[in-house]
């Protein structure tokens, strides 16, 4: 309970009606400069909000504005990226060309070296022929040598044979000589039989006169 001993409806009624009347006469009191206050505050709190609407709006055109710089920090990564990526491209697309000027020098120098290879080939079949013409010089040199040397033991086989044919023809005249002596002996053997046939025939027919002598002398 309170301590003035009124219940608290009463407190309550009594307190309501002297503020209201406290309300009233300060109203009546200073009710223009409190109406002057209050549209103060009013347009305060008109200027208050439209500048908290204005920094709302500012936040959200910051906002906008910090998006479209994204965006166009985003847009500018993106041209970075696709300018680095068109340098990367172009780097790659020279590398590339670097490449293929490569290889086509490569290439150039491979079908130098093969001309050069060729060359060489034919310049070995060149002295490969040409050794071998110097060979086939030198053999037909070797069977002319030969050749000759052939007809050299030929013409000293003919001379060889001839010599031998004299030799024999030498030989046969001297064995004709010889046959012509042995004839003439016998010739003569014969002559000599033929004489002792006549010496015989002699001694016979003086032997046959003896005997006729002998034989007359006994007849008479």
């Amino acid at each position: 309970m309170p301590i003035d001993g009124s219940s608290p409806s009463t407190r309550y009624s009594s307190l309501g009606v002297a503020r209201f009347f406290g309300f009233v006469a300060r109203k009546q009191l200073i009710y223009p400069s409190l109406l002057s206050l209050e549209r103060e505050v009013e347009r305060e709190r008109e200027r208050e909000r439209e500048s908290t609407e204005r920094e709302k709006e500012e936040r959200e055109r910051e906002r906008e504005r910090e998006k479209e710089r994204e965006r166009e920090r985003e847009r500018k990564r993106e041209r970075e990226r696709e300018r680095r990526e068109r340098k990367r491209e172009k780097r790659e697309r020279e590398r590339e060309r670097e490449r293929e000027r490569e290889r086509e020098r490569e290439r150039k120098r491979e079908r130098e070296r093969e001309r050069e290879r060729e060359r060489e080939r034919e310049r070995e079949r060149e002295r490969k022929r040409e050794r071998e013409r110097e060979r086939e010089k030198e053999r037909e040199k070797e069977r002319k040598r030969e050749r000759e040397r052939k007809r050299e033991r030929e013409r000293e086989r003919e001379k060889e044979r001839e010599r031998e044919r004299e030799r024999e023809r030498d030989k046969e005249r001297e064995r004709e000589k010889e046959r012509e002596r042995e004839r003439e002996r016998e010739r003569e053997r014969e002559r000599e039989r033929e004489r002792e046939r006549e010496r015989e025939r002699e001694r016979e027919r003086e032997r046959e006169e003896i005997l006729n002598i002998s034989e007359f002398k006994k007849i008479q």
